[in-house]
């Protein structure tokens, strides 16, 4: 059985809750409000049964330009867009906004939904319109891709749009499952009977029931090892999920006041908050030049959170470039080494919406550099950025200092499981016995679950490995 997760983009009122209710038979509008204004406030979710045993769930998001940091939430780790676009109206601002963020969070796959198109009759208009598609689409993920005209009101088109979807799941590659779990918590409620509930998309790893998991932030540290009650997967009870399925987890000992949208549930200990990162980044186009030092507001997840940037390479950033920068962060977030983050600012782009840029975190807890020179800094962050897991695991520990780090401290920085690590260490080790110590003497593989033991093991907690 395959499963991925489908999020809706377009602009607002061009018909994307009502394409989703024509898909799945739900209405995913549940607040009053929402009803009674007639637009999407908050995010909705429905299970779409894509045939052969296969199954989405689908994220539905706001069009609103005032509701945008909760689209950028809701396109967090979805594996496909269905780019909606009204017949009657054409190209909005937010329908080139929502293509950015989806571009700068890495979502590469996705088709183009033309709605209401029972409103037009006009076949020149229809022409144009898809001329107008293709150019604003041209360069982007979405060139080329299916452009299906629907009406969720007759059910023109529903049928073959479903049908392009599951073509579309036969392409998604599988996520990572021997990394840090990390699910971005998107709702939590209470369910009587229950208890507490947190619902999210598993960006990576695996969750089982039992598992101790941490919900972070937590500066007061109460809201740790949390066990694990029960578990659904697309509104399925199973025992284990895995990166890349939409998750509930019912979590004891935990009350609802205390967890939001923002957080993240990770294996307890595998993963901490921080304020600084390393990252690239690179702006949108129309978006004026970026200077050091700016003030933006910084998304990773389902969290947000100003930030001040500050670029390692020139004075200023400009739409077409792409840099390496430090970014601190007002509030503590929970990220990993590659993960995609969205850059928003305070001024309108022209025919776009706030959204400035993004790019792709580096390194979270970054290391202290002591005399490193400027180029030996961007040489290290390219090699940081796109070398190899060995490369990457060199540099670290030669920063690590005499202390070195245990194998979790090596696998949170670096977003990889410690199977994975084991075999690179012991791989290194014998090509680089006057970098490394003590890769030869790791513990062996417990079995499946020692690699989600997020704690280290009374062996692990002595360093994995050393610089010299």
């Amino acid at each position: 059985m395959q499963t991925l997760v489908i999020g809706t983009a377009g602009h607002i009122d061009h018909g994307k809750t009502s394409l989703v209710k024509a898909l799945t038979g739900v209405d995913t509008d549940r607040l009053a409000q929402e009803k009674q204004r007639g637009i999407t406030i908050e995010l909705g979710f429905a299970r779409l049964d894509l045939g052969d045993g296969n199954f989405a769930s689908i994220v539905d998001v706001p069009g609103h330009e005032r509701f945008v940091k909760t689209m950028v939430a809701g396109t967090s780790g979805i594996d496909l867009v269905m780019m909606v676009v009204a017949a009657d109206e054409g190209v909005m601002p937010q329908t080139r906004e929502h293509l950015d963020v989806c571009r700068l969070l890495g979502v590469e796959q996705g088709l183009v939904v033309v709605t209401k198109i029972d409103l037009v009759d006009d076949a020149d208009w229809l022409e144009m319109l898809q001329e107008e598609l293709q150019r604003e689409f041209a360069g982007s993920f979405l060139e080329g891709t299916p452009l299906l005209a629907v009406s969720a009101r007759t059910g023109q088109g529903i049928e073959e749009l479903r049908r392009q979807l599951a073509l579309l799941a036969g392409n998604i590659q599988s996520r990572r499952l021997d990394a840090p779990a990390y699910l971005a918590i998107d709702r939590a409620f209470s369910v009587k009977g229950f208890g507490t509930v947190v619902t999210g998309t598993l960006v990576s790893g695996e969750l089982a029931v039992g598992d101790l998991v941490d919900i972070l932030p937590d500066d007061e540290g109460r809201l740790r090892r949390l066990k694990i009650r029960t578990l659904q997967v697309h509104g399925q009870t199973m025992e284990r999920a895995g990166a890349g399925q939409r998750v509930a987890l019912n979590l004891a000992t935990v009350e609802r006041e205390a967890l939001s949208r923002g957080q993240v549930a990770v294996l307890a200990g595998s993963l901490e908050a921080g304020r600084d990162f390393e990252v690239t980044v690179e702006l949108v186009n129309g978006a004026r030049p970026l200077g050091t030092d700016s003030g933006l507001l910084m998304h990773v997840g389902t969290a947000r959170s100003g930030a001040r940037i500050r670029l390692l390479e020139g004075k200023s950033l400009v739409a077409g470039q792409r840099a390496f920068a430090r970014v601190r962060c007002q509030e503590p977030l929970v990220a990993l080494p590659g993960q995609h983050f969205i850059l928003r600012g305070f001024t309108r782009i022209p025919g776009r919406g706030t959204t400035l840029g993004g790019g792709r975190i580096i390194t979270i807890l970054p290391p202290r550099r002591r005399s490193v020179s400027r180029q030996e800094l961007l040489r290290e962050l390219a090699v940081l950025a796109g070398g190899s897991l060995p490369e990457r695991m060199q540099i670290l520990l030669r920063h690590a200092g005499r202390r070195g780090l245990s194998l979790d401290e090596l696998a949170m920085r670096l977003g990889s499981g410690r199977e994975t690590l084991r075999r690179a260490l012991a791989e290194a080790a014998p090509a680089a016995q006057a970098k490394l110590s003590g890769a030869a003497s790791l513990p062996s593989s417990g079995g499946q679950r020692g690699v989600k033991q997020a704690g280290a093991t009374e062996a692990d907690a002595a360093p994995a490995a050393q610089a010299k």
